[in-house]
């Protein structure tokens, strides 16, 4: 397990719930990932480390850019990843299983959340009428911006729209810590009782359960070639500190999460022209902050990268930049996606670290019975 001392009870309770029965799998060089048995299934799901400033700087300039329909993209995104999420990881739901059992995983829910650098969470539910209220403290993005419409309108939305087996519930955050309340709150339920209290929200029903056959197979774990470490030596190297669940470098948050969260956002950001490049242009600059201080481009690319979970990762350089990843998370929307946060990050990276602007804006993949991406020049 992690080798660090337990200070708080959220970090003891992540390591004797996740990490000790390997629920989180975090010492595979190129791989994070989740993997637990639910109702004699196996669930197995690949996930990534990414940087919280993007996301903040990124809802702040898609709401000032495009107004309400740059909202509702961001919001949309947010429920649909997390309703997938959801039915990927065989959550329950009021329809698969009993209250008790529904309340009880709710519960486990937000200890895992609270210890994957998602703040402090609590709640009430009210399951015969599908009503949730959240109350969230140093949560994710929000009380940066005081917006919030990925992680904690559209997120909490999607999870409890699928706990409770109603695609159209929708959620809404009444208060933010970013606009000077002690906490955010999110209250979720049925339309028409947001329309009730007279409260501006937006809708998003059309959530699905994409199927994921060839997901084990294509995104399994592998031995790297060239990525030697993994996100746990990171962890106790102190180059990521880790404490009262959140994980941070260089004053900068990172949080864990399922490598489908990047393509919804991506696909979804497609319906506004130029929003991409919006995100490529902030990873970008969260890729340069990383690389501040660090001359060896190869060593921070294969090492670093690799270890927040996007494969094994190996830096070329003739006349022009690439960067392939052989392992590469895949997704059902793995043919379609532009890849913009990836390239931008590494694209920030190389640039800081070499002295010299680098973008690599080409990006091919190839998938077989695992997925290879290369970004170029």
């Amino acid at each position: 397990m992690i080798i660090m001392t337990v200070k708080d009870k959220v970090t003891k309770w992540f390591i004797q719930k996740v990490i000790v029965p390997r629920n989180e799998l975090i010492d595979n060089p190129g791989f994070i990932a989740t993997q637990f048995t639910e109702k004699k299934q196996s669930v197995f799901l690949r996930e990534m480390i990414v940087p919280e400033s993007v996301f903040i700087s990124l809802e702040k300039m898609i709401s000032e850019k495009y107004g309400k329909k740059g909202r509702q993209v961001l919001y949309s995104a947010g429920k649909k990843f997390t309703y997938h999420y959801a039915y990927k990881s065989l959550f329950p739901s009021i329809k698969t299983a009993s209250k008790k059992d529904v309340e009880k995983f709710l519960y486990n829910f937000v200890r895992y959340a609270e210890a994957t650098s998602y703040g402090r969470m609590e709640y009430t539910i009210d399951i015969e009428k599908k009503k949730a209220h959240l109350s969230l403290k140093d949560y994710m993005v929000c009380p940066h911006n005081g917006l919030g419409y990925i992680f904690s309108w559209g997120s909490m939305a999607g999870l409890w729209a699928y706990l409770m087996s109603s695609p159209s519930l929708e959620g809404v955050q009444i208060k933010c810590q970013g606009q000077g309340y002690e906490n955010c709150e999110v209250f979720c339920a049925p339309p028409k009782e947001l329309e009730k209290m007279n409260l501006i929200f937006y809708k998003e029903p059309c959530v699905k359960e994409w199927p994921h056959d060839q997901y084990n197979t294509i995104n399994r774990i592998r031995k790297t070639e060239f990525a030697k470490t993994s996100f746990k030596q990171l962890i106790d190297s102190s180059y990521f500190s880790y404490k009262n669940g959140v994980v941070e470098r260089k004053k900068q948050r990172y949080f864990i999460t399922e490598a489908s969260f990047l393509y919804i956002l991506e696909k979804e950001l497609k319906k506004l022209n130029g929003a991409n490049k919006i995100l490529f242009n902030l990873s970008f600059e969260a890729g340069k902050k990383l690389a501040e201080d660090e001359k060896d481009p190869q060593g921070l690319i294969t090492d670093i990268i690799s270890s927040f979970g996007f494969g094994d990762v190996l830096m070329l350089k003739s006349k022009k930049y690439s960067v392939t990843s052989r392992f590469y998370p895949w997704s059902h929307l793995s043919s379609s996606s532009p890849y913009s946060f990836y390239s931008g990050f590494l694209s920030g990276i190389l640039s800081q670290s070499t002295g010299k602007k680098v973008i690599l804006k080409r990006a091919n993949k190839s998938i077989t019975d695992s997925m290879t991406l290369t970004v170029s020049e």
